[in-house]
């Protein structure tokens, strides 16, 4: 059942954000405003690290196969991967879509075939 997960995962992600803002605050890592962006105070950009963990916190409770596990887990590193790049440099935005969608293809591709999504609509 993933409804357990599901909530687990969107707790776990709520109670890291204010850790993660904290420590990006602290290391200096926030976007500063600019020009060419709407943020008129420093913006915290580790907040990918937070979703992270909390996706793969939720992933946790469902059972799967280990080449799914780590398929899951190679996907969700080579995103905060990519967020790191862009945060710290600047990945256009082109560039990051061919990214992404790349990541989610080799995902797609690694999980075994015989496995259904799961139904979100049995939740209790």
């Amino acid at each position: 059942m993933t409804g357990p997960a599901v909530l687990v995962a969107l707790l776990l992600t709520i109670a890291l954000l204010p850790v993660v803002t904290r420590l990006a605050h602290r290391i200096g890592a926030v976007a500063s405003p600019r020009s060419d962006r709407w943020n008129r105070r420093a913006v915290p950009i580790l907040g990918g690290l937070a979703i992270a963990a909390g996706v793969i916190g939720g992933s946790l409770l469902i059972e799967m196969p280990i080449i799914d596990r780590l398929a899951l887990l190679v996907g969700v590193g080579a995103m905060v991967m990519l967020g790191f790049a862009d945060d710290i440099g600047s990945v256009p935005p082109t560039l990051r879509i061919i990214i992404e969608a790349g990541v989610g293809a080799a995902f797609t591709a690694s999980v075994r075939p015989s496995r259904s999504p799961p139904r979100l609509s049995r939740w209790p």
